[in-house]
C-alpha cells in the first residue's frame, strides 16, 4: 500500500510541475538540431603577419524536421560578417550575429528533406577563447628562423573560433560528408589541410592558393590548416593484413627532413600495422595519412595529425625534449594522436558524455604500443605508473548535455585507459580485440557516431554474457576499489582473504586471478570478489609454495605498485653526459675517458607512492656489472643538495631516498674506458 501511495504522490508532483518542465524544454530548444550539414566549402585568405582571416564559407545541408524559417550557426564574437547569400540564387539573406551565433533568415521555409545552400562572407582576427592548446583556436607563431608558422587546435574551443559552422563543440553528432578547403597564403609558404591535395592555383602577386578536399565525413573541430615553410616527405607503408600499401605523408619544416626520417620512418609503419591489426584498416586511405610538424604538442586533426615541434628520438645530449613532462620511453605524441584516427575521427562520440571513447582508447593505445614494442611486463608497469594519475573519483562517462570543454576531464584519459585495461582482463584478449576491430569497422559507427551503450553491446556480443555490471561500476560509476590481499598456505590448502572497499558510493564486483605456485608448476584460479570482505578456501593439486594475485595488475586500485623501466635512448639523452661519455650515431654509449659519468633525468613519483629499489639490469650485458650506481634526493636549490649515496642493487634504498619526492641517479663508467655499450636498462621499483 505504501508503494501505491508513493506512486500517486509522484504522479501528482509530475503534473504539478510539468508546465515548468515544458517551458524549460522550449526555452532550451536548439534550432541547430533541425538541419543536417552535408558539405562545407572554405575559401579563405590568411595573412599571418596581421593574424587576419578573410573569405567565404559555404554550408550545404538538408532540413530534418518540420518547416524551418531560419538557420542557426556558430561563429565566435569578434569577426565581421559582411554578407550572407543563398548559394543557389546568390540572393542576399538577412542575418543576426550576436552571442557567438549567426541566425540566418531563409527566403522560404525549409521543409524536411529539402536542400539548402548558404554562403557566408566574413573576416577578422580569430578571437581569444577558453581552452585549446593556445590563446586562440588559430595559433600564429614563428619558426626558429622567424618565418610565419600557423596551426589550429579546436578540441576544447570549437571550430567556430575561426570559421562559421555548426560546431561539433556543441553537436558532435553532425559530421559533414565532405569538406572542400582552399587556403590562400603568402607564396613563400605551404598550406596543409585535411584530405587529399588537389594542387595550387595562381593568385595575385605574392600569394598562392592551396586546394584540399576531404572526401570522408569529418567533425568540424578536426578541420585544420597549417601554414609554414613546409616540405613534404612520403613513405610507402606495406599493410600485410590488408594486402595493401598506405602512402604516409610527413609535412616538415624545411631543414628538419633528416630528423623527421630518423623519427618517423622506422616507427610509423609499425604503429599503423599495430592499429590495423587491433582496430581495422585505416579509415581515410583514399585521402591520406599525414603527420604535420606543429608549434604545439599535438592534435588529432583528421588526415593531418599535429605531432609537435621536435623529434624526440633524434635529440642529442643537452637538447630540450618537449615531451619531458610525460613518459619518455617513446614518442607518445605520435602514438596517441595517430590512434585518434581510429578513435575520435573514424568513430566519433555521439555526445560529449561519450568523450572517453576518444581519449580513453587513444591513451590505452600507448599501453598497447608499449606491449608491442617492449613486452607485456613493461606494459603493465606503464599502466601501474598511470594509475597514480587517476586522482579524481569523477566518472569516465560525462553528462550528455555538456560541451566539449565542460566534458573535458583527465579521467577520460587515465581512468578511461584503465577501464579498457580491466575490460580486456574480464573479457580475455580474443573477445576484447575482436570487439575493438568489429566496433571500429561497423558501418553503423565508422564515419558516424557511437555511444557508450553501443560499445557495451559490442562487448557483450563477443563476451557472450551481460556486462552491464561492469559498465555501471567502471564507466558510469565513480571512484575505484581499494583492494587488500592476504593469503595463508598449509600444504595444498590455501586460505585467501581480500578486502574490496570502494572510495566512493560505487560498489565493485571484481574478478581476481590468483596463481598457486608449487614445485610442480602453477595453477591459475579466478575468484569473484563481492563488495566488502571476501574469504576463499582453495585446494591445489600439489603443495603450494606461494600465492600470487596476478589479477591485481589489471585492476585500478590505489594500492598499486610497480617498476619504472628506463631503457630507451629517448629517455637516456635527457640526462647529463659527463666528461668522456659520448653518444654515438648508432645511439650507443662510448666511454672515451676514465672520468666518464652520467646523471639521470630527475625521477618523480605521484603523491601516495614511494621509491623502494634501484638497480641496473646486467642480464643482457655483463659489462654493466662494472658500472657503479649512486643516487640522491633531488633539490632545486643547489645549497640543499645532498651527497651521492652508493646503491646496493640487492637492498632497499636508504630510508631518506624511499621517502623523497624525486631522486636522480649517477652512473660511473671509470672501469670501462674504451668500451662501447648499449643504452642501459635501469629499474626503479616503487609502491
Amino acid at each position: 500500500m505504501k508503494s501505491v501511495q508513493n506512486a500517486v504522490i509522484w504522479v501528482f508532483m509530475f503534473f504539478a510541475v510539468s508546465p515548468a518542465l515544458l517551458f524549460a524544454q522550449q526555452f532550451h530548444f536548439d534550432r541547430r538540431t533541425q538541419y543536417d550539414v552535408k558539405k562545407y566549402t572554405l575559401r579563405l585568405k590568411i595573412d599571418p603577419g596581421k593574424e587576419f582571416i578573410s573569405g567565404t564559407v559555404g554550408v550545404e545541408g538538408i532540413g530534418v524536421n518540420s518547416r524551418l524559417d531560419s538557420l542557426v550557426l556558430d561563429l565566435a564574437d569578434g569577426f565581421s560578417v559582411s554578407r550572407i547569400s543563398d548559394g543557389f540564387t546568390d540572393s542576399t539573406l538577412n542575418f543576426r550575429y550576436s552571442k557567438n551565433q549567426l541566425v540566418v533568415g531563409l527566403k522560404k521555409g525549409l521543409k524536411k528533406g529539402e536542400k539548402f545552400f548558404i554562403r557566408i562572407a566574413y573576416s577578422g582576427v580569430p578571437p581569444k577563447g577558453k581552452g585549446g592548446m593556445g590563446p586562440r583556436a588559430v595559433i600564429f607563431t614563428q619558426t626558429p628562423s622567424g618565418t610565419p608558422w600557423v596551426g589550429t587546435s579546436c578540441q576544447t574551443m570549437g571550430a567556430h573560433y575561426w570559421w562559421p559552422c555548426k560546431a561539433a563543440f556543441f553537436h558532435p553528432e553532425d559530421k559533414a560528408d565532405s569538406v572542400s578547403i582552399q587556403l590562400t597564403v603568402p607564396d613563400t609558404l605551404f598550406a596543409v589541410s585535411n584530405g587529399r591535395f588537389l594542387g595550387t592555383v595562381p593568385d595575385s602577386a605574392g600569394w598562392k592558393t592551396y586546394r584540399w578536399l576531404m572526401t570522408y565525413p569529418a567533425s568540424t573541430y578536426l578541420i585544420t590548416m597549417y601554414i609554414g615553410p613546409y616540405v613534404e616527405l612520403t613513405q610507402p607503408i606495406p599493410i600485410p593484413a590488408e594486402k595493401d600499401t598506405l602512402l604516409a605523408h610527413y609535412y616538415i619544416l624545411s631543414g628538419n627532413e633528416a630528423r623527421a626520417r630518423k623519427e618517423f620512418f622506422p616507427r610509423v609503419p609499425d604503429e599503423l600495422n599495430l592499429y590495423t591489426k587491433y582496430y581495422g584498416p585505416f579509415a581515410f586511405a583514399k585521402d591520406k595519412f599525414a603527420l604535420v610538424q606543429s608549434s604545439y604538442p599535438g592534435m588529432e586533426n583528421t588526415t593531418a595529425v599535429a605531432v609537435g615541434p621536435a623529434f624526440p628520438h633524434t635529440l642529442l645530449p643537452g637538447e630540450t625534449n618537449p615531451l619531458q613532462w610525460y613518459d619518455r620511453q617513446f614518442n607518445y605524441m605520435v602514438v596517441h594522436e595517430a590512434a585518434h584516427e581510429w578513435w575520435g575521427n573514424a568513430v566519433t562520440a555521439l555526445t560529449w558524455g561519450d568523450f572517453w571513447l576518444h581519449e580513453g582508447f587513444a591513451t590505452y593505445s600507448e599501453a598497447l604500443w608499449m606491449e608491442h614494442r617492449f613486452g607485456e611486463e613493461p606494459m603493465h608497469q606503464y599502466m601501474a605508473k598511470m594509475s597514480f594519475k587517476v586522482d579524481s573519483t569523477t566518472s569516465v562517462y560525462q553528462p550528455r548535455h555538456k560541451t566539449a570543454r565542460e566534458a573535458y576531464h583527465l579521467n577520460i584519459y587515465w581512468k578511461g585507459a584503465w577501464v579498457l585495461h580491466t575490460l580486456r582482463y574480464v573479457m580475455g584478449d580474443e573477445a576484447f580485440f575482436k570487439t575493438l576491430r568489429e566496433f571500429n569497422t561497423d558501418p553503423r559507427y565508422r564515419y558516424h557516431n557511437a555511444a557508450t551503450a553501443d560499445f557495451q553491446a559490442a562487448c557483450e556480443k563477443n563476451y557472450g554474457k551481460d556486462l552491464s555490471w561492469f559498465f555501471l561500476e567502471w564507466i558510469y560509476g565513480t571512484g575505484w576499489p581499494e583492494i587488500h590481499f592476504e593469503s595463508q598456505v598449509s600444504g595444498k590448502k590455501v586460505t585467501i582473504q581480500v578486502s574490496n572497499v570502494s572510495n566512493s558510493r560505487t560498489r565493485f564486483k571484481i574478478p581476481l586471478d590468483v596463481v598457486l605456485h608449487s614445485r610442480a608448476g602453477a595453477e591459475k584460479r579466478r575468484l569473484w570478489l563481492k563488495p566488502g570482505q571476501n574469504r576463499f578456501k582453495l585446494t591445489a593439486k600439489y603443495p603450494v609454495t606461494s600465492v600470487d594475485p596476478v589479477g591485481l595488475r589489471w585492476i585500478l586500485s590505489r594500492k598499486k605498485h610497480g617498476t619504472m623501466w628506463y631503457f630507451t635512448d629517448l629517455d637516456f639523452v635527457m640526462g647529463k653526459f659527463g666528461k668522456g661519455l659520448e653518444l654515438t650515431p648508432e645511439r650507443k654509449l662510448f666511454v672515451k675517458e676514465k672520468e666518464a659519468s652520467y646523471i639521470s633525468p630527475v625521477r618523480y613519483l605521484f603523491r601516495g607512492a614511494k621509491f623502494v629499489r634501484l638497480r641496473l639490469d646486467t642480464s643482457k650485458d655483463a659489462r654493466w656489472k662494472k658500472v657503479a650506481l649512486e643516487a640522491r634526493a633531488h633539490f632545486f636549490r643547489k645549497k640543499n643538495q645532498k651527497p651521492w649515496e652508493k646503491v646496493n642493487p640487492d637492498s632497499l634504498l636508504p630510508g631518506n631516498l624511499q621517502h623523497a619526492r624525486s631522486i636522480e641517479y649517477r652512473l660511473d663508467f671509470s672501469r670501462l674506458t674504451g668500451e662501447t655499450l648499449p643504452i642501459p636498462k635501469v629499474i626503479l621499483t616503487y609502491e
